[in-house]
């Protein structure tokens, strides 16, 4: 958040991660859901929350990737590499 370019590149790089992603997690939501379909209410509540704690993982992540990357794209004051 040091000026406009860091905070346009940090969400650009960002939603690229995402965008590779977002089959995967899309895919483990679905076969993990479906596999408790019908199941008792306890059973998908408990699904669902580990499938929400699963998909923390890329966003923490997509964290760490988009630190990195502005660092080594921007100086420390913000400025471009």
């Amino acid at each position: 958040m040091k000026n406009q370019d860091t905070w346009q590149f940090a969400h650009r790089y960002c939603g690229k991660l995402w965008g590779r992603w977002r089959i995967a997690v899309l895919l483990l939501t679905l076969l993990v859901m479906l596999g408790v379909m019908g199941e008792s209410t306890d059973t998908v509540g408990i699904a669902g929350s580990i499938v929400c704690l699963l998909q923390l993982i890329p966003m923490l992540v997509s964290i760490s990737c988009t630190e990195r990357a502005l660092k080594c794209t921007f100086t420390s004051e913000g400025q471009l590499r």
